[in-house]
Parts: structure tokens; C-alpha cells; sequence
């Protein structure tokens, strides 16, 4: 039984998709969410179609949820209180929509967009529409139009929804372009002073995102692809967090700007954000020259990564002899000094032994590619296999001599320590943690769903990248506190429902009984549940 998924929760999803002719339709699915873990994620099982939404037996469902209502918790509609007049006429979730603007309320960006819009003479209520593209992408992502629609459509309960406008959504996005640092600013002090976070260590790095257009333009430009798309205009996002993930500052460069070259700009902004004793972490595509001079310049302690089959002083620092030590299980270091510059190199058993497996599965497959004329081309165009090769008496041979040399690389790291006060433990630990900046990225590609982008102009692009990292700061902050994933916090809180009925007199909203889990979670945020009773108003209301 230990091994079997564990139910989370049933709910009502809707399917899109579209047709030959252009023209969407789209499907209701009841479907069952399990915890996998062996996964380690939520597994979705549809469990009945209801067909399409425009042709949904409407009084099927009615006769279904009077069924259902009398499990209902005390106070809420009941099937006698059905049955004496009162109708159901909306259940819509509310309880992650509930946590994202509590969050959002306690870091004061209700206020801090308020003003911004007051300064510009803007409409107060673009703030709401900020907040409801910030909950989209935490909830469903959305393309713009698509929020404007999935709120119209009562697919969450959301205050003030029916008051917003399509073009609300677009006037919104301007504002965050404009006030996007001192956004940023107000995340990071908030959250300090709330909930304690403090910085040690700065990771850096930075994604690619492409459109799917012919021509670029001043900052969608062709560029070295991290999707493997170098034949469609991109841009550059440089993504700068902390210990735990927590996004610090985020910048939007021009698709053909070299990793490189976005050190300096970045550097200087961290520098502004006022931290206490920072330590920049960086991969080995951050380490030029000039990054180095300009984190000795602002006096940024750093941990650069180290290429190690380029250069010859990385060839002295790997011979040179010296005791490692053990830090963890799987980690041992020493430390190598060359005139000022001080290197700590790592080693790690289970990673090399995972990379000689690896390396002599390769060189089997290049001993059977060489039989043939064919397969032997391919494999001296392939990127990794034609390491491996060498030509011998007129003939392709396996370079066997140079996967031993490689195997003495195998499992170790070479991290360059610009900081005298770290211990080489304290060097090897903080630059393993590198994994945290690597999982935020995805998060913010995949998860948080940065592409597709549908905007055209400079200034959306840039606040349409800010609005994903500002939900997934949401939801990471919300991860930390509960120590759960954000996916089984979303679908735990979606549970909790605003209930709409009316008995002929009036109009009531009140929400479901919150399970105890979902109160124990909004507590780890420092959050309540929300109110049991919402609104109380005429019938045709």
C-alpha cells in the first residue's frame, strides 16, 4: 500500500481544442488527480466526458449536485434548503484565487500598483487585472485573452471580475514594464521583513525563449538556442535567485546577447537591491575576464565555475597533487592555489561512475558504427561520438588512449573561489547548489509556462516575462513556507469553493467548509481562510 498513488482531489477541467476550420470547441472532463510517487507529481485520469460545454445537460448537473449537497458541510445549501426553493446557480473555485491575493496583499503590490496607476492617471481597477493575470498563471495559464475569457466564464471566483475589460489586461501590462525594479525591490523587503528570508548566495543564469515568426525585430533576434529553435528569433532572460529559489531580479535582453555579457548590467542591480553579505554563484559561461574585474569592482564575493578541458591553467590546477577530503557522503575537495587565484576542485564517486558507464556505452555504439561506411559518417558528425574517434593506418578507429584521459575527469568540478573568508567546504557546497537556479528556470519555461508570448511590442514582451516571474515568486514563496509542491497546494486549494444559491429573495455567495488541510496550508502563508459568507444580495442579482 505504501507505493500506491494517494487520491488528491475530483474537479471539473475544461478540454480545448480546434477544429479544421479554425474555430475552437471546448469539453468538460471530470477528472481524478493522484499523487504519484514514484512520479513525484500529480497524475490527471479523466473519469467522465460531459461533452461540450455549450451542449452540457444543464438540469443533469442540477439533479447531480442536489445529490451530492446533502454530504455538504453544515451551512452550506443543503438538498432540504434546495428542496424549500433555494437553487444553486454557481459553485466556482476559490481557494487558491484566495492565497495568491492574500500573498499578493501582504507584500503591499495591491498598494504599490494602486499608486503607480494614480501617478499616470490610470484606472485604479487595471490593479485587479494585474493580480488576475498574476493568479492565471499560477492556476491555468492563459494567454491575455484567454484570462479576460476564463474570467467571464466564472471558472474561478474572483472579486471585481465582471467589472474588468479585454483591453484592461493589455493597459495593465504597460504599467509593470515601468515600475518593474522598484516592483522587485518591494517583493524582496516585504518578504524579508514577513517571513525572515534572508540572502547568502546569488545564482545566475539565463533561458531563451522563441516566437514563432519569420522576421525578428530590435529584440527578438536569432541567437544561440537553449530550446535547439537557433532558426526563429528569441530573447534572452537572465534570472537571478536565491538559496531557495526565490527570483531576486529578472532582466530581458536581445536575443543575440551572449550569455557573457549579461553579468555587468546584473551585477549592478543586485548591488543596488541593498543585501546584506552576498555571494555571486555563476556557471562557467559567466567567468570572462571582464565579469571578474566588475564583481571585484562592485566587492561581490564569487564562485565561478571552471571549464575543464579548456585552458592550461585548469590543466595545472587538475594535476596538481593534494589530499581531498570529505564534505558529504558523495563529496570530497581540495583546495589548489595558483599565484592570487584560488581554486577548489570537487569530486563526486556516484556522478563518475555514472559518466564512465555512460562513456563506454558511447564507445560501444561507435565500434559497431564503424563497420559500416554509412553509420561510420554519422557518427564523425555527431557531436560526442566524434570525440572518440581516430584515424589509424588510413582506417576509423575507437580512441581508446583519450577516454582514459577523460575518465580522469570524470565526477569532478573545478569551482573558482573569489572570496578569502569562504572555506574551500563552504566553496564546494554553495556552487553544488547551483540546481536551485537550473530548477527555477524550468519552472518559469515550463511550469509557469513563459511561451507561448502573443505580444508584439518591446515593453509587453518585457512586462509579460515580469507578470510569469512575479506568479512564480508567488508560488515558490508558498512552496517554502508549506514545504509542499505547488501543484498538490493548488489542487488542495481549489477544493475550497465560492457556493452562489438564491431562494427567490435573495442572492447568497458563501464558500464550502475548508478542509483541514487547506487551512493548515493557508496558515504556513500566514493567511485565514476565507470568509463563510461572500456577499448577500437582491435575486436578480
Amino acid at each position: 500500500m505504501g507505493d500506491a498513488p494517494t487520491l488528491v482531489r475530483v474537479f471539473v477541467r475544461e478540454a480545448s481544442s480546434k477544429r479544421a476550420d479554425g474555430a475552437t470547441v471546448t469539453y468538460l472532463q471530470l477528472v481524478e488527480s493522484v499523487w504519484d510517487r514514484e512520479k513525484a507529481r500529480s497524475v490527471h485520469r479523466v473519469v467522465h466526458n460531459f461533452g461540450r460545454r455549450e451542449d452540457l445537460d444543464v438540469e443533469g448537473v442540477r439533479r447531480l449536485v442536489r445529490s451530492l449537497s446533502r454530504y455538504l458541510p453544515e451551512g452550506a445549501p443543503s438538498e432540504q434548503a434546495v428542496g424549500d426553493g433555494r437553487r444553486v446557480l454557481a459553485t466556482r473555485p476559490l481557494g487558491t484565487a484566495h492565497l495568491v491575493e492574500g500573498l499578493w496583499r501582504s507584500l503591499g503590490l495591491d498598494g504599490f500598483f494602486r499608486a503607480a496607476l494614480k501617478r499616470r492617471g490610470l484606472l485604479e481597477r487595471y490593479e485587479r487585472a494585474l493580480l488576475a493575470m498574476v493568479a492565471n498563471r499560477a492556476i491555468d495559464p492563459r494567454s491575455k485573452l484567454g484570462t479576460y475569457e476564463w474570467l467571464r466564464a466564472g471558472s474561478v471566483h474572483f472579486e471585481g471580475a465582471q467589472a474588468l475589460e479585454l483591453q484592461d489586461f493589455y493597459r495593465a501590462l504597460d504599467v509593470v514594464g515601468a515600475v518593474k525594479g522598484a516592483m522587485e525591490e518591494r517583493c524582496w523587503s516585504r518578504t524579508c521583513d514577513l517571513f525572515g528570508v534572508q540572502v547568502d548566495l546569488v545564482f545566475y543564469d539565463t533561458t531563451s525563449s522563441y516566437f514563432e515568426i519569420d522576421d525578428g525585430d530590435e529584440l527578438r533576434r536569432r541567437g544561440k538556442s537553449k530550446d535547439h529553435r537557433g532558426d526563429l528569433p528569441q530573447i534572452v532572460v537572465g534570472v537571478a535567485v536565491n538559496e531557495d529559489a526565490l527570483p531576486l531580479r529578472h532582466w530581458v535582453h536581445r536575443g543575440n546577447t551572449a550569455d557573457v555579457s549579461t553579468v555587468k548590467g546584473a551585477i549592478k542591480d543586485l548591488a543596488g537591491l541593498g543585501l546584506r553579505r552576498v555571494v555571486f554563484v555563476g556557471d562557467r559561461a559567466m567567468g570572462s575576464r571582464e565579469n571578474l574585474a566588475h564583481l571585484r569592482e562592485a566587492k561581490i564575493p564569487y564562485l565561478i565555475g571552471a571549464k575543464l578541458r579548456e585552458g592550461s591553467k585548469i590543466a595545472q590546477v587538475l594535476a596538481r597533487a593534494g589530499r581531498y577530503h570529505e564534505v558529504l557522503d558523495n563529496l570530497d575537495v581540495k583546495e589548489v592555489v595558483l599565484g592570487e587565484e584560488r581554486f577548489v576542485v570537487c569530486r563526486n564517486e556516484e556522478a563518475a561512475q555514472r559518466e564512465r558507464a555512460v562513456r563506454e556505452r558511447i564507445l560501444l555504439q561507435i565500434e559497431q558504427d564503424l563497420r559500416h561506411p554509412k553509420t561510420a559518417k554519422k557518427a564523425l558528425a555527431h557531436r560526442i561520438k566524434s570525440r572518440y574517434v581516430a584515424r589509424r593506418d588510413g582506417r576509423l578507429v575507437v580512441d581508446r588512449a583519450k577516454a582514459r584521459r577523460e575518465e580522469r575527469l570524470d565526477g569532478k568540478s573545478i569551482v573558482l573561489v573569489g572570496d578569502p573568508s569562504l572555506s574551500a567546504e563552504e566553496a564546494a557546497l554553495g556552487y553544488r547548489g547551483r540546481w536551485r537556479v537550473e530548477s527555477a528556470i524550468r519552472h518559469m519555461k515550463s511550469f509557469v509556462e513563459l511561451r507561448p508570448v502573443h505580444h508584439r511590442t518591446e515593453e509587453r514582451i518585457r512586462a509579460h516575462v515580469a507578470v510569469c516571474v512575479l506568479s512564480y515568486f508567488l508560488q515558490r514563496l508558498v512552496e517554502i513556507r508549506t514545504k509542499e509542491s505547488w501543484p498538490r497546494v493548488r489542487d488542495e486549494l481549489q477544493q475550497l469553493a465560492a457556493v452562489t444559491w438564491s431562494d427567490g429573495a435573495a442572492t447568497v455567495v458563501q464558500t464550502s467548509e475548508p478542509t483541514a488541510a487547506a487551512t493548515r496550508l493557508l496558515a504556513a502563508v500566514g493567511l485565514q481562510p476565507p470568509s463563510r459568507l461572500l456577499s448577500v444580495g437582491p435575486a436578480s442579482a
